[in-house]
């Protein structure tokens, strides 16, 4: 079975960009701990430091799920709509790389 990846795009309030990026990191700091859990990153845009990004990875389905239902993601969950006025959840699905022409 292939792990399972994802992206989430958060967009923070005016003036709260510090504020999720601290909630944000503190739920990393759980996260990585999770069942499952084989990488899960915090990054904040160079250009623009309203934008975060997580990058997860998880060894299935059933995992990231566990994960979404846990005390501390639930808690981040909660406080996310006076953080972030947008967020984007992509799941992607890992390709090889493609043969040299």
């Amino acid at each position: 079975m292939t792990d399972v990846h994802s992206l989430t795009l958060f967009r923070a309030q005016p003036e709260r960009s510090q504020a999720l990026g601290a909630h944000l990191l503190d739920l990393a700091a759980v996260a990585v701990k999770d069942e499952g859990c084989l990488d899960y990153r915090v990054f904040q845009g160079s250009e623009d430091g309203n934008l975060w990004v997580v990058q997860a990875r998880w060894t299935s389905i059933a995992a990231q799920d566990g994960h979404f239902n846990q005390p501390h993601t639930l808690a981040f969950l909660d406080e996310l709509p006076k953080l972030a006025d947008e967020v984007d959840l992509y799941p992607l699905e890992p390709r090889r790389p493609t043969a040299e022409l």
